[in-house]
């Protein structure tokens, strides 16, 4: 639970170093992999990646306009069940009788 409303970069530092060091050590990892091995060994077509790229930002864009499709779905669900006040004490008053009165109905209708 954070109390304050600014940290400092020790502090932020202090709760992620692990992740950063993970971070830094696979990136670097990556690096050099690819810069004294894969580029020896592997060549790589740009025509690959750039259908590939195309091919994956058609498939977030759908999914965003999927996700969006259904936020505005519950939105036009939920939305006027937000906004419709709800008779809380009416309804309870209507329906609700003492029971001083619900036993002189009964003991009446027998």
């Amino acid at each position: 639970m954070l109390l304050k409303h600014r940290l400092s970069l020790a502090q932020i530092f202090t709760f992620t170093w692990k992740v950063d060091l993970m971070l830094l050590l696979c990136c670097t990892i990556v690096y050099f992999g690819d810069k004294y091995w894969l580029s020896d060994h592997i060549t790589i077509p740009v025509a690959v990646s750039a259908v590939l790229g195309t091919a994956i930002a058609f498939f977030i864009g759908f999914n965003n306009n999927q996700a969006y499709d259904r936020w505005w779905e519950a939105r036009m669900i939920w939305g006027p069940s937000s906004t419709t006040p709800v008779p809380g004490p009416e309804v309870c008053s209507t329906t609700h009788r003492p029971t001083a009165t619900r036993n002189n109905r009964l003991l009446s209708a027998t």
